[in-house]
């Protein structure tokens, strides 16, 4: 769409579209422009955009895009995917990514999290601040009508964050629903009373540099503890694991095979007992 100077909100929302690539007169993606346009795979990002905002490519089908070196602003909800990798230009000044974070090259902060996180996730050590609703684990779950059945993934269950860290907002943990455990290795306190903690959210290890008895609400323990309960583990949570898939198969094939022996077996029998039947009947 060569002509386009504005694209208004949500203007491809819930549509079939599969791919888009934005000129060079656009500047700003706004607010769920894409949103639950499940089609969508594919999107290019010409030199001169500066803004992406809200939810502009929740819920698409997007695996990887490129941020141009004119973005300089971006929301932390834009690129909530289930599973996406985000790459950003050398030349952008504004931002670069480390494993799974979108974090800002002159203060440290970490934008947002991106792509499948796992049960156990490191904040990395370029990360300096922990910004509002960063971490994104978007969890992939199994729906029937709208109404999940379980998680296919659960996001990070254990984050332990570096000593690179200096700050942490009151709401960067709020979209993680299935955290349990947060271990710090750094010294700055925190424990902030307007820090919005998630539910299931039980314990906080720090190490001996941390001196105070309280983090992000909690009471502090040492010794960071990855072990991640088993009611989080259960089959109604995070599903099958790929073993577990495997065995199923396997044993499903035996009992295939099993079956359609008896069947042969059965039917082979069958066969023999009317000829004896035959030849008996002849007899007499």
């Amino acid at each position: 769409m060569p002509n386009l100077f504005n694209i208004r909100y949500r203007a491809f929302s819930y549509s079939a579209i599969e791919s888009f690539k934005f000129n060079q007169y656009i500047k700003t993606i706004l607010d769920e422009i894409f949103f639950s346009a499940k089609n969508l795979s594919k999107v290019t990002l010409l030199e001169g955009i500066t803004r992406i905002e809200e939810y502009a490519f929740k819920n698409t089908s997007l695996s990887d895009i490129t941020i141009p070196s004119t973005v300089e602003s971006i929301h932390p909800t834009a690129f909530d995917l289930t599973d996406v990798k985000i790459n950003v230009v050398k030349k952008n000044p504004y931002f670069f990514t480390s494993e799974h974070c979108l974090i800002d090259k002159l203060n440290g902060n970490l934008i947002l999290t991106f792509g499948k996180l796992p049960l156990i996730f490191t904040i990395p050590n370029e990360v300096k601040k922990l910004g509002d609703n960063s971490i994104r684990p978007c969890n992939d779950s199994v729906t029937i009508e709208s109404s999940i059945l379980y998680q296919k993934s659960i996001g990070a269950a254990v984050i332990k964050i570096s000593s690179s860290v200096i700050s942490i907002s009151q709401s960067a943990f709020t979209d993680v629903h299935f955290l349990y455990t947060v271990c710090y290795d750094g010294f700055v306190y925190s424990n902030d009373r307007e820090f919005k903690k998630p539910e299931l959210l039980r314990n906080a290890f720090v190490t001996d540099n941390y001196i105070y008895d309280e983090f992000l609400k909690l009471p502090t323990m040492k010794q960071c503890n990855e072990e991640i309960p088993n009611e989080m583990k259960i089959r109604l949570n995070v599903g099958l694991t790929t073993t577990e898939i495997v065995l199923i198969v396997v044993c499903s094939l035996l009992a295939l095979i099993l079956i359609v022996t008896f069947i042969v077996i059965a039917i082979c029998l069958c066969k023999r007992k009317k000829e004896e039947s035959s030849v008996f009947q002849q007899i007499l």
